[in-house]
């Protein structure tokens, strides 16, 4: 597998708080089902998978709770996971 954060010189995905970080839910869906075809389905455990986020001691607790990006992160990996598991 190789690692690239840039296609035809774009971006492949956003960004989350540092720039090396990206969001690139697709990228879950196609490890896991080369994961699935080359290695016949074997158990696998994922233990971490998450976003940064910029660190600020001057967040408001009701903006940090309201964490819509986070939301839609988890939700959009997990739905990748799933779709190369079935």
């Amino acid at each position: 597998m190789l690692y690239a954060a840039y296609r035809h010189g774009k971006k492949i995905g956003e960004t989350a708080a540092s720039n090396w970080l990206h969001i690139v839910p697709w990228g879950m869906f196609s490890l896991m089902k080369h994961v699935k075809e080359k290695y016949g389905n074997p158990p696998v455990f994922i233990t971490e998978n998450g976003m940064d986020d910029a660190n600020s001691r001057f967040s408001r607790l009701e903006n940090v709770l309201q964490d819509d990006k986070r939301i839609q992160y988890h939700n959009d990996y997990m739905s990748n996971l799933l779709d190369a598991i079935r």
